[in-house]
């Protein structure tokens, strides 16, 4: 599952999301934020539950308000 298009939510704040195979790169991310709010925001985007840990990676960086998530090849659809 993906999300369908690059507007992202996390509370309030909107961020923008570059989309690519294996690796999507957030920025304008709100200083609030962290790891476990990004996962949380896109496994609800994705119809999820909770993320798997073995399956994505999520990397916040809250002095930029940027952020990584890579995903597994069995995540990819």
């Amino acid at each position: 599952k993906a999300v369908k298009n690059t507007d992202f939510k996390i509370g309030s704040a909107f961020a923008t999301v570059y989309l690519r195979a294996d690796c999507s790169y957030f920025e304008d991310l709100p200083p609030y934020t962290n790891d476990e709010k990004i996962s949380s925001a896109i496994a609800n985007q994705i119809g999820e539950n909770k993320l798997q840990p073995t399956s994505f990676y999520v990397q916040y960086n809250k002095q930029t308000g940027n952020a990584i998530v890579l995903a597994t090849q069995s995540n990819k659809k």
